[in-house]
């Protein structure tokens, strides 16, 4: 309800459709729509679409009732303090999501190979906007050699991640990380190297 009621009092900066920017709000709403018109939970529709075809076993949304037993520990990257762990109610689309390194190979080995039409579209960029760096989930990119790169990155309190890959390379690169500090350079830095070799 507080969501929605947000919604209704903004305004756009924007004429919608005539620019793009990522937004964890905007993720986050599309989460309560999806789960809406399909009138499946978030975690049937990441099972059904996602988990199953590209064989990830580990990977969930994350409630205040579910457990994180098997949760590494996050630390600020400010002065390495333990934190909570996130739990972000009905924004979980945006952040609310649990995954392993197995799990996250899995899932990056099937957009790199395109499994099925849900991971190859999710590639694309935006349509009708000039430019666009921005894919259905993902950014979009030019390395170092002009080569395309797809990827992503995040981070909640204590915990960062990225994900991408090159794909006329088929070379790509997952890095976890139970610090805040972010983990692009890392990634990026390991990217440049298998390009190297």
């Amino acid at each position: 309800d507080m969501i929605m009621a947000y919604l209704q009092s903004i305004t756009p900066a924007t004429e919608p459709g005539s620019n793009m920017e990522y937004s964890n709000l905007g993720v986050g709403v599309l989460g309560i729509i999806l789960e809406t018109v399909y009138e499946k939970t978030l975690q049937q529709m990441l099972n059904e679409y996602i988990a199953k075809p590209a064989g990830m076993k580990s990977t969930y949304f994350a409630t205040a009732e579910s457990p994180d037993k098997k949760m590494a520990k996050g630390y600020r990257e400010k002065d390495g303090q333990l934190t909570p762990y996130w739990h972000v109610g009905d924004l979980q689309a945006a952040g609310g999501l649990r995954s392993n390194m197995s799990d996250m190979a899995a899932y990056l080995t099937a957009n790199m190979k395109d499994i099925n039409k849900d991971f190859s579209l999710s590639h694309r960029a935006m349509p009708g906007i000039k430019d666009s760096t921005v894919g259905y989930g993902w950014m979009l990119a030019r390395a170092n050699n002009e080569e395309e790169l797809v990827w992503h990155n995040g981070a909640t309190f204590g915990f960062a991640s990225f994900c991408g890959f090159l794909p006329q390379k088929a070379i790509g690169v997952v890095v976890l990380s139970n610090s805040g500090n972010n983990v692009d350079e890392v990634a990026m830095g390991i990217l440049r190297y298998l390009v190297s070799r």
